[in-house]
């Protein structure tokens, strides 16, 4: 997050995909790999990635766990 937040985009980037091999599941990754996507300007690239950690919300068996998350993310 620190490497997003100082505008350093490719390290953020290599930051969260490494957390994406550790956990797949994880849908505020996936809204954190987006916004790299939007400041990279590259649109439906963020578009993916917000739609698929907002599909990760829906899960139900996690659903409830993720409610803030999906806030967030939508």
């Amino acid at each position: 997050m620190e490497h997003l937040r100082t505008n350093n985009l490719k390290t953020a980037l290599m930051s969260f995909q490494a957390a994406m091999k550790l956990n797949q599941t994880d849908p505020q990754i996936y809204n954190e790999m987006a916004v790299v996507f939007f400041n990279k300007e590259n649109y439906q690239e963020a578009l993916t990635y917000l739609g698929h950690g907002l599909s990760l919300c829906h899960c139900e068996s996690i659903i409830s766990a993720n409610s803030n998350t999906y806030e967030t993310i939508l």
